[in-house]
């Protein structure tokens, strides 16, 4: 053995498992600096424990999507429905299921309308229609609300002729398959309060487009007139059946039936043509009703505006429009004129009223179907029962009598016998609170 091996065997054994395995240095950048204290070569002193290794968190599993919004989707809009109009819709018949043209903007304007005009209401809504002028198409535009709404929403309307006497508003609508009048109705209100919607529809006048008609006193013997006190012990009745109540009332805003109309209503509609004595008018009636605190009536109004059929002076038109916006007015809508509404043509039947005529009323029931959409979200649903009137009236006619066709028959129908009435209450405001006339 050579004596550098017997040197190497002289050297104590050394445990290289408890040693552990040797660290390997960290490349030094020449180009660093090092600190104060500590020579170049040599390693810093380490102060303080050894920091934990941090732990990651599994990630959690993905939940899989709710099937249900899937599933129970909304049904796209009447937008993506094949065109009905013109000559899409033509191709579109002639093609059957294949037929897959789209509709044109005036088209889903229209469509767009009559799903505006199916919105949810909550509670009876009372639709003031007033002009005082007379002439003015007070009685047309109710025709023709409640003959859209009615064609829409599947009935449930009932057109009131609010005149204190004598209007002319069953005179004007299609059908009049009785002679019972709104003192008919009266002389039973305290039993049809109560009773079901089929008594009711005896003393009413059903129309071809499903609503309903409230004639008017037609008796010039009969020297009652509707006032305040009528309208409410009417508003009962009706209300009990009718989610929307359109009133046409008369040309006497000092009338007591008038003003509780005012009061009571959730929304008017102002008719008027672009004549410069009707927005004079217009604009005193706007005044006294801002006048009495119907400030949120005015302010919601809806003026649906029409041209004379004679034609109207140069400017006129803007000078109206001016003057309803200064009074607070920020919806109107103008309707073409029609034969048919004037008011020398007689009975107006829905179907035989030019196509243009028809859209442009659908756009006014989309309006009021906001407007009334819009107040039932402002103010709390009224849960109260409704009074139940115990005034009894003297009917027009004795007895309701049905029409036969095509002759009126001479055999009388007897009145429906009627539930006795309960005990009643005071007259229900327009926020379903009391209220008093003076």
């Amino acid at each position: 053995m050579s004596h550098d091996e017997q040197a190497y065997w002289a050297e104590e054994p050394v445990n290289l498992i408890l040693q552990g395995r040797p660290r390997t240095p960290a490349p030094v950048n020449p180009t660093d600096t090092e600190p104060d204290g500590v020579a170049e070569g040599s390693v810093a002193p380490v102060t303080g424990a050894a920091s934990e290794p941090e732990t990651v968190p599994d990630p959690e599993p993905a939940l899989a999507p709710d099937p249900a919004p899937i599933l129970l989707a909304d049904p796209p809009g009447p937008e993506h429905d094949p065109a009905r109009w013109g000559i899409r819709g033509e191709l579109n018949r002639l093609l059957g299921a294949w037929g897959r043209l789209k509709p044109r903007p005036p088209e889903v304007e229209h469509r767009l309308a009559e799903q505006a005009a199916q919105a949810h209401w909550a509670g009876t809504q009372l639709v003031m229609v007033a002009n005082p002028k007379g002439g003015a198409g007070k009685t047309p535009a109710t025709l023709m609300l409640t003959s859209t709404f009615a064609l829409l929403r599947g009935g449930g309307v009932v057109g009131w002729d609010n005149n204190e006497t004598r209007g002319t508003l069953a005179l004007r609508a299609a059908a009049a398959p009785t002679d019972s009048t709104v003192w008919d109705l009266m002389a039973h209100a305290p039993q049809l309060a109560t009773g079901s919607a089929a008594q009711i529809a005896a003393f009413l006048r059903r129309q071809p487009t499903r609503e309903h008609i409230l004639a008017s006193d037609d008796s010039p013997e009969h020297m009652d007139q509707i006032g305040w006190d009528e309208c409410a012990d009417i508003y009962r009745v009706l209300a009990r059946h009718y989610p929307l109540i359109v009133a046409d009332t008369g040309n006497n805003e000092r009338a007591g039936n008038w003003r509780w109309t005012a009061h009571r209503a959730d929304l008017l509609v102002i008719p008027l043509q672009y004549r410069e004595d009707t927005a004079r008018i217009v604009g005193g009636m706007l005044d006294r009703l801002a006048g009495h605190g119907l400030d949120a009536l005015v302010a919601n109004a809806i003026v649906v505006a029409s041209t004379p059929p004679d034609g109207t002076s140069p400017g006129i038109r803007d000078t109206v429009r001016a003057l309803l916006e200064h009074k607070g007015i920020t919806a109107i809508l103008e309707v073409p004129h029609d034969p048919m509404l004037a008011g020398r043509a007689g009975r107006i039947v829905y179907d035989r009223l030019t196509p243009a005529t028809r859209r442009a009323w659908t756009q006014v029931a989309a309006q009021v179907s906001r407007a009334l959409h819009d107040g039932c979200r402002e103010r709390p649903i009224d849960l109260e029962p409704i009074p139940i009137p115990t005034t009894r009236h003297r009917a027009t006619h004795p007895t309701v009598r049905a029409a036969a066709s095509p002759a009126r028959s001479s055999t009388p129908i007897p009145a429906p016998v009627l539930v006795p009435a309960a005990e009643a209450v005071g007259a229900v405001g327009h926020n379903g609170n009391e209220v008093h006339h003076d």
